[in-house]
């Protein structure tokens, strides 16, 4: 790994996602990136806390009780301090608004996403 790669943790029960974005980022020009994948909020949670990633981009649902404000909120509370990008398909966008009230980097809303098939 280049010292210019930018290292990415993907927190998403979906494995399908993870192999998605490790691909569009394979083939992006804008740089060199290195994913990662974390299935479950616990494991998630765990790998961000070590710190080593350079972003965090972090699903809304984890497919357990907890969700990824829960995580992000969590992270907070650990003084964490990298970017923390929650990631959501609601339309309404209010989950959106309530990640960036409680401190996420940013927001990303798969609904926008243009769809390939």
């Amino acid at each position: 790994m280049s010292e210019n790669t930018t290292r990415i943790l993907l927190i998403d029960d979906d494995e399908d996602e993870y192999v998605f974005i490790r691909d569009i980022l394979r083939d992006s020009r804008m740089g060199l990136f290195e994913a990662e994948w974390a299935s479950t909020y616990e494991k998630g949670l765990a790998r961000l806390l070590e710190g080593v990633h350079d972003v965090y981009l972090v699903d809304y649902r984890l497919g357990g009780t907890a969700n990824g404000l829960d995580l992000l909120d969590e992270a907070l509370a650990q003084h964490f301090c990298k970017p923390i990008i929650i990631l959501t398909g609601s339309g309404s966008g209010d989950i959106d608004v309530e990640a960036m009230k409680r401190g996420a980097a940013d927001r990303a809303n798969a609904s926008k996403f243009p769809v390939n098939g």
